[in-house]
């Protein structure tokens, strides 16, 4: 059902991808899933919405964190 929304946008989730997601990350001591996610709204320049508290204040200097209130 997901595949048939236009607002979304699909990425290949590919061994280079990752290794970048986690170097990119590496100062942010994330790893895994996390590191997946602020990787991929890093290069893309995107603002990240998360309620996870732990990704905020980790990644909160690094990128834009936006508010759900926002949204």
């Amino acid at each position: 059902r997901l595949v048939s929304f236009s607002s979304i946008s699909w990425i290949d989730l590919t061994i280079f991808r990752c290794v970048s997601y986690l170097e990119m990350t590496s100062q942010m001591r994330l790893a895994g899933m996390d590191a997946i996610v602020v990787g991929a709204a890093m290069e893309f320049e995107l603002p990240l919405l998360t309620l996870d508290k732990e990704i905020q204040k980790r990644a909160g200097s690094f990128i834009e964190i936006g508010s759900f209130k926002d949204f």
